[in-house]
């Protein structure tokens, strides 16, 4: 198998509606030769009178990648393993956009949440969460409910159903990547039990999610998310 053709099984065989034609998969594999993968400094926010900016280890990683990369790109920083990587958009189809790292792993996302991952071990197969989508890109209070799906020992998909409540947490300036940002942090709660994560999102006027910290699950943890290109 091809490499091109080992990535794109990698991404596609669980979840095909995120995955694009094949022409999007041969243009997304070249990525990989084109971006960094690390670097020293996270995706911590910054705040402060002037606004949240990326720490400058990673403004260079945006920088490079605006050079670089066509198409969407994301900065993500992990919690476990802290290690900061660079995501190119390879495909997207039914609304859901396939970011890939130069290591081909991938970030599956709907209108800026996270629906799935590939390629990390203990992977997030899917979520249902287009009621919470709709709450935080329109800055809203309310209730949604979600469901996680996880592999379990024996390879059987399981669901983890969560309550979430989201509200407006107040707004905040951003600057990264040569662009500056008026937001509205939005605030997630979700809960199953004694199990219970928060999530933020920084929400533009337009409903576009610029930044963000993301529970993907009790293995992989929470990841932020910079979005360096829509």
């Amino acid at each position: 198998m091809t490499g091109r053709a080992w990535v794109l099984a990698l991404i596609c065989a669980p979840l095909l509606a995120a995955c694009g034609s094949d022409r999007q998969a041969a243009e997304g594999a070249s990525l990989f030769k084109k971006i960094a993968v690390t670097a020293k400094s996270g995706l911590a926010a910054r705040r402060g009178k002037g606004g949240t900016a990326l720490p400058a280890d990673t403004e260079v990683m945006a920088a490079s990648a605006l050079k670089t990369v066509k198409g969407s790109i994301l900065i993500a920083q992990f919690e476990r393993g802290s290690y900061t990587t660079v995501l190119g958009q390879i495909g997207e189809n039914g609304g859901i956009r396939t970011y890939a790292t130069p290591d081909q792993k991938a970030i599956l996302v709907k209108s800026g949440v996270v629906v799935g991952t590939r390629g990390f071990g203990d992977d997030l197969m899917s979520a249902r969460a287009d009621d919470a989508i709709r709450l935080i890109r329109s800055r809203s209070v309310g209730t949604a409910k979600r469901i996680y799906r996880y592999l379990d020992g024996e390879g059987i998909e399981r669901p983890l159903p969560m309550t979430c409540s989201i509200a407006p947490a107040g707004g905040q300036a951003l600057a990264f990547g040569g662009q500056s940002f008026a937001t509205t942090r939005v605030a997630e709660t979700c809960v199953n039990g004694p199990l219970s994560v928060d999530n933020s999102y920084w929400v533009t006027g337009d409903g576009g999610i610029v930044m963000s910290q993301q529970w993907i699950g009790q293995a992989m943890g929470s990841a932020g998310f910079q979005l360096i290109r829509p």
